[in-house]
């Protein structure tokens, strides 16, 4: 699991029927970042599922990754955006600049 969470600079882990992992997805192609999905169910599940709660603290869906750190699921993303953070990461980590839509 490791070296998937490192593989990808940027990486959605979902599940199965998760609207906020859909949801996501579509926040990340509103930007138009390039980014990379996995469906854990696709993998050894259980212990998938126990590594990524020892890393995250969590077992919330989706979860986001930037060059294997943690940075959040759906809801925490969402905040980063709001506050800036989200491209600060983005800019740092990944050279990509984020345009902000306020009106949308």
């Amino acid at each position: 699991m490791y070296s998937l969470l490192n593989k990808y600079p940027l990486l959605v882990l979902k599940i199965p029927n998760c609207v906020n992992c859909s949801r996501i997805c579509y926040f990340l192609d509103e930007l138009n970042v390039s980014y990379t999905v996995v469906n854990v169910i696709d993998l050894d599940f259980d212990d998938t599922i126990d590594y990524l709660e020892r890393v995250t603290n969590s077992r919330t869906f989706p979860m986001v990754f930037v060059k294997g750190k943690y940075i959040g699921n759906y809801k925490e993303i969402k905040r980063k955006y709001e506050v800036g953070l989200l491209s600060d990461i983005f800019r740092d980590e990944l050279n990509v600049e984020i345009i902000y839509d306020f009106d949308g």
